[in-house]
């Protein structure tokens, strides 16, 4: 995955300046630059350029987590819409306390 990630940078680094490569030399180049931010992690105990998959994971399951600790709003009764009728006339709108979701935090 991360090699995947490096090869993707060099591919557009390069393309980026207008440096001509083989494939081969491509490759050398991404090993090289996972193996040095490997060794600056090892050193610093922090990876220097994160992995932009890791930081999309983080916030999947951070939005999770929301999305659980969230309840079936009782005013709405989960439809997400509050029906108001005075007997005369009645009109539909989104309700104010889950603001249309159907759920709310706790």
């Amino acid at each position: 995955m991360i090699n995947e990630y490096w090869k993707i940078c060099v591919e557009e680094s390069l393309d980026e300046i207008g440096i001509k490569s083989t494939e081969d030399q491509r490759e050398k180049l991404t090993v090289a630059m996972a193996d040095a931010a490997e060794m600056e992690s090892e050193t610093t105990g922090r990876l220097c350029i994160p992995n932009p998959l890791e930081r999309e994971l983080a916030d999947t399951k951070r939005e999770l987590e929301i999305e659980r600790d969230k309840v079936h709003c009782q005013r709405c009764n989960g439809r997400g819409r509050t029906i108001c009728d005075d007997g005369i006339r009645s009109s539909e709108s989104q309700c104010w306390e889950c603001h249309g979701e159907g759920k709310r935090k706790l």
